[in-house]
Formats: structure tokens, C-alpha cells, sequence
């Protein structure tokens, strides 16, 4: 799909959001890529880093990345929606959901069906932030989502971003990082 918005701008504005409410706990990352993640997850000693990724490639690259961390890091081969489910409740502190869909029509909006178990992980206080295909601030829908999940501090910050001419899947100049909080 060409080159990303991380490559060019970088994810801090999301990292930042997801430090907001979290210093060294446990920390959830859905979706591997590059590692940009991964490897500010791990600058700031996490307790304990959990990683899924669905592609058998991407994750071997996530194991070879984890082998090379101080902190603790597993990595989880497969689906969300198949090891999420089997993860206990309030177990996390941060939660970085950045997933690929598995079509084109998937592309967007691929954690609007995540939101409910990341209600269910988060432990108190803790806070969410995702890839969220917002331009400008959240739409009617996507706060409905949030609160029927169960969130209601719901914040953000929109974030100037210059992607690629070859990026796919985003060519907006700005956009939202979500801060929610449980």
C-alpha cells in the first residue's frame, strides 16, 4: 500500500497520547508494522508489552524485535478477534490498536469493533489510542461507538501530518489522535 503516515510523520502525537495515562504498565499493541511502536513502547520500560500481529511474516519480525528487548515483550501470531478474547480483564494500562483490514472496505474504521474489549482490558484509568481515519475531530458515529463500548472521558488532539503522495489509505493534512481513557 505504499508508504505510511508513520514513516513520514511519525506516530508520536498517538504515543504521546497513549503515555498520558500510562507509566510503566502493561501495555497492548494490535499490529506490529514496522516496529515504530514496538520500539517507543519499549523506550519507556514497560512492565509487561503484549503484541499481536495476524501476518506470519511481520510477526516473525515482531519475535526477532522482541528477542532483542531488556523488557518483557510476547508476541501473539494471529487474529485479534481470536487472542484478545482470551486475554484477562483490566489487565492493560495503555492500548495501541493499529491494525490493517483484511480488505479494502476494511481499510477504515477497523476499531470500531474493537472498542468493546478494549473497555474490557483497560484497567482503570487506564487509555486507548488508535489509527483513527479522522480529519478533523470525532464524528457523531465514531463517539456513539465510543460510548456504547462504555468510554466517556473521550479526548484527542488533531495532528498536523504530511503523507506520502504513494500513501493509500490517508492523503489529509491533519488528524485526530484519540486519548480515551477508562
Amino acid at each position: 500500500m505504499g508508504r505510511t503516515v508513520h514513516e513520514k510523520t511519525g506516530r508520536h502525537r498517538h504515543f504521546q497520547s497513549l503515555w498520558f495515562g500510562y507509566w510503566g504498565g502493561a501495555v497492548l499493541e494490535l499490529g506490529f508494522g514496522l516496529g515504530m511502536s514496538a520500539q517507543f513502547i519499549q523506550e519507556h520500560s514497560p512492565a509487561h508489552h503484549v503484541i499481536i500481529e495476524m501476518n506470519r511474516a511481520i510477526a516473525e519480525t515482531a519475535r526477532r524485535f522482541a528477542y532483542g528487548q531488556s523488557g518483557r515483550v510476547a508476541i501473539f501470531e494471529g487474529t485479534w478477534q481470536d487472542i484478545v478474547p482470551l486475554l484477562a480483564s483490566e489487565s492493560f494500562h495503555g492500548i495501541l490498536f493499529d491494525t490493517y483490514g483484511m480488505s479494502e472496505a476494511d481499510v477504515f474504521r477497523t476499531f470500531t469493533p474493537f472498542l468493546k474489549q478494549a473497555y474490557r482490558l483497560l484497567a482503570p484509568g487506564g487509555t486507548l489510542t488508535y489509527f483513527s481515519d479522522e480529519a478533523a475531530w470525532f464524528s457523531d458515529e465514531h463517539l456513539a461507538a465510543l460510548r456504547e463500548a462504555g468510554f466517556s472521558r473521550i479526548n484527542g488532539e488533531l495532528v498536523n501530518v504530511a503523507p506520502p503522495t504513494d500513501c493509500l489509505y490517508w492523503r489529509q493534512p491533519t488528524i485526530l489522535a484519540p486519548t480515551i481513557e477508562k
